[in-house]
């Protein structure tokens, strides 16, 4: 959790466009509000809807003159589990919004949270962010129902197992990682899977992890005093050989003189 909030909003009440360095759950209690992003796309959510508004992307959202007053609750929060917890729930940029139950229990939740940001009970923040989670989740009813030709849902579906795989391989990159054991979580073919990953991020499964291995050594050669090999092994990389060739095939020079260069010595 980072922030949170109640909004009343006045006449004309607009915000944007605005980029964002977080997750945002705005739960509309009352009235209507619009929403644009910088691809084009615009939303429109009524009272029992929540909206999601992605890191990295800008947005623009605003008041529906309707007769009714805009009121909502907000949360804003980042992690390495946020990307995993939002993608359970369904949402993605191009599908933002679900329904949500804004009974006692709902009530209850929010008023915690809001208490905890400014108290700073980091761990009491975490379990009733879960708890939020899982209360979304069962309020939304969300199922997959399949629509005219299938399209809407494939696309859907790849983006939620698609986040829900970079956060494992955010997660666990320098555990050993077979993409068969990925396309088989995902319940995808193992060509599907590859293909739609590289879709998204513009490289392959492997390619990503490599990346992810090898920018993280090359923070720790930079930020900590300790051995190449330890930077290695820290990684997942089983010896200091194949370390140093991945190393010096993607920085064009060898860990220690990479090490050199940017500490100056």
């Amino acid at each position: 959790m980072l922030r949170s909030g109640l909004n009343r909003a006045k006449p004309n009440y607009r915000v944007g466009p605005r980029l964002l360095d977080c997750y945002s759950f705005h739960f509309i209690v009352s009235g209507s509000v619009s929403m644009s992003d910088e691809a084009g796309r615009r939303f429109r959510f009524n009272a029992g809807t929540m909206f999601c508004m992605f890191p990295g992307f800008r947005y623009t959202y605003w008041r529906e003159e309707n007769g009714e007053v805009l009121q909502m609750r907000w949360i804003a929060f980042a992690g390495s589990q946020a990307p995993l917890a939002v993608a359970a729930l369904g949402l993605a940029p191009e599908s933002p919004a679900i329904p949500y139950d804004g009974g006692e229990r709902w009530q209850s939740l929010m008023k915690d949270l809001h208490a905890g940001v400014s108290k700073h009970r980091k761990f009491q923040q975490t379990r009733l962010l879960y708890e939020l989670f899982e209360l979304l989740l069962s309020s939304s009813g969300r199922k997959e129902e399949e629509d005219a030709d299938g399209g809407d849902l494939r696309r859907r579906s790849d983006m939620n197992w698609l986040l829900r795989s970079e956060a494992y391989l955010r997660l666990h990159y320098a555990e050993p990682i077979r993409i068969e054991d990925l396309a088989e979580q995902a319940g995808v073919h193992r060509s599907h899977f590859s293909s739609a990953f590289r879709r998204m991020y513009g490289m392959s499964p492997k390619q990503f992890v490599t990346q992810l291995r090898l920018q993280t050594a090359a923070a720790l050669l930079t930020t900590r005093d300790i051995p190449v090999q330890d930077a290695a092994l820290s990684v997942g990389y089983p010896d200091l050989f194949s370390f140093t060739r991945a190393f010096t095939k993607y920085y064009g020079m060898a860990p220690t003189k990479y090490r050199q260069s940017h500490l100056g010595k």
